[in-house]
């Protein structure tokens, strides 16, 4: 299975909190391959720490970073809207998102379901748990 990493297990795994480094090191290992999407890569950048910058790099480094097309931008706009007519605003970033794991059929890893509706059978959006390891 292909899993788009959203910020919050990003943040986890450079923190090193609740196990996350090491159950994705056990998915990888088991044939599962870590991508982001360079929505993620920007909201990681915008709250680094500056003595966290080359374990950020070498973490983006092992991941498949996905660009936003236009494609996916459309794709995110819509979802906003057809979100917003039934009563959730969501932001654009959770959106572009999305979109983007939607778009290259990825299951998306994220501690923030709430901000992720689009688990729903119309959007095929699939949300991967995340587990709390102490």
């Amino acid at each position: 299975m292909n899993i788009l990493l959203d910020s919050t297990v990003l943040i986890d795994v450079l923190r090193s909190r609740f196990g996350r480094r090491e159950f994705l090191a056990s998915l990888a290992a088991s044939g599962h391959e870590h991508s982001t999407s360079v929505i993620n890569v920007a909201e990681i950048h915008a709250g680094m720490r500056v003595y966290e910058r080359t374990e950020t790099e070498e973490l983006f480094d092992g991941l498949i970073v996905l660009d936003v097309s236009h494609e996916i931008a459309v794709r995110s706009g819509n979802l906003r809207r057809a979100w917003r007519k039934k009563g959730f605003v969501l932001a654009l970033m959770d959106t572009l998102v999305a979109a983007t794991a939607l778009h290259h059929g990825f299951a998306l890893m994220t501690d923030n379901v709430k901000h992720f509706p689009m688990e729903d059978p119309m959007e095929d959006l699939t949300l991967v748990p995340v587990p709390m390891i102490q």
